[in-house]
């Protein structure tokens, strides 16, 4: 009975030379025709041929014999071999197998190794996730700190407005009080420093020390008499004074007094509202500083947020970048997948179908001679 060659599944096998072609006008140069009949040139030989011409393992001696005994062991049927036809049919067999054996390995080695490559591609893509959630993270943190440092300098320069405004009522608030003070000083110093001198009576200088209280006399009200009789009797020393220069300075250390006692009473009464104005400006001062700690803190955080978010910003283009970069190799790694299933596949197909094709031919029909054989 006659059958049909296996035909192959995939361009990256060497087809059978067509008619015509180089490598069959080179098989039928190494094998003449005979001048009456030309022999048939079955091309399920072919199969077999390359099978055997893939088995790098096997000596190149032992590849050629096996060659030239494709036809006289396959182009035997299964049912009219000799032994040694056999033997040969079962050594090109292993052969073929060996092949078999190799591609099947190369194959599922290839298929490890895509399927390392797909662990590694998807460790790298969710590194790019998870990068893109931590920048997401950062920025947001960032823009909250940002948005908390608004706040907080909005709120320093609201506690600086209020110090100024504290701080401008305490000294117009002062100034009277600050003008009794004063003043009280004055008259103080004066007394202890004028006034006593020419109430003593011993210094050569008491037109001088009368001179220096004038400017006190001035701000107290006193009846004409006793500012007439005032020259005269502070310039007097103790021995020269009689019981009028006696009651005239005794009169004007009385004004002097009592001007003092005014002006502390005066005192008394603004200083409460002046230790009120100076606690209200320690508070807005204090405040301030609270504010202004907070500021330099957030400050902190915030450039610590940025940074954050800078580096998640240069993580995510690291990780994007090799997640990127090894989109080539997972491509080699499943288009050599590809390319080594689909070599094993057109060799079970094709060389194998065709060598099985031949071994188990049984006798129907002539034996045409294997190419290249």
């Amino acid at each position: 009975s006659s059958f049909s060659t296996p035909s192959r599944s995939s361009p990256s096998l060497a087809m059978a030379p067509a008619k015509g072609s180089k490598r069959g006008a080179k098989a039928t140069a190494a094998a003449p025709a005979p001048a009456a009949k030309k022999a048939k040139v079955d091309p399920t030989f072919q199969g077999v041929v390359e099978a055997i011409k893939q088995a790098f393992e096997v000596p190149e001696n032992c590849r050629k014999m096996l060659l030239a005994c494709i036809s006289k062991g396959l182009g035997t049927p299964c049912d009219e071999r000799h032994e040694s036809q056999t033997v040969m049919v079962k050594m090109i067999g292993d052969v073929v197998q060996g092949v078999l054996a190799k591609l099947q390995e190369a194959s599922e080695a290839e298929a490890a190794a895509c399927i390392e490559a797909d662990a590694r591609r998807q460790t790298l893509q969710e590194q790019v996730a998870g990068a893109t959630e931590a920048l997401a993270a950062a920025t947001q943190e960032a823009e909250a700190k940002s948005s908390h440092a608004a706040e907080v300098d909005r709120a320093v320069e609201a506690a600086q407005s209020v110090l100024q405004d504290k701080e401008e009522g305490q000294r117009s608030g002062d100034v009277p009080l600050l003008q009794v003070q004063q003043s009280k000083t004055a008259f103080e110093s004066g007394i202890s420093a004028n006034f006593d001198v020419i109430v003593d009576g011993q210094s050569d200088e008491l037109g001088q020390h009368y001179t220096a209280l004038q400017p006190l006399l001035a701000e107290l009200t006193l009846d004409e008499a006793l500012t007439n009789a005032l020259p005269s009797s502070c310039m007097k020393k103790a021995v020269e004074r009689g019981p009028f220069d006696a009651m005239v300075l005794d009169q004007l250390g009385t004004c002097l007094r009592e001007k003092v006692a005014a002006l502390e009473a005066l005192e008394a009464e603004a200083l409460p509202a002046s230790q009120a104005s100076a606690a209200a400006a320690a508070e807005a001062r204090a405040a301030l500083e609270v504010a202004s700690a907070g500021r330099a803190s957030s400050a902190e955080d915030l450039k610590a947020a940025t940074a954050a978010a800078e580096a998640a910003r240069a993580s995510l283009h690291t990780t994007t970048e090799a997640a990127e970069a090894y989109e080539e190799v997972y491509s080699k790694a499943t288009k050599n997948r590809d390319e080594k299933a689909e070599a094993l596949e057109n060799f079970k197909l094709y060389n194998v179908g065709c060598f099985e094709l031949l071994r188990d031919r049984a006798t129907s029909a002539p034996v045409a001679v294997a190419a290249g054989a």
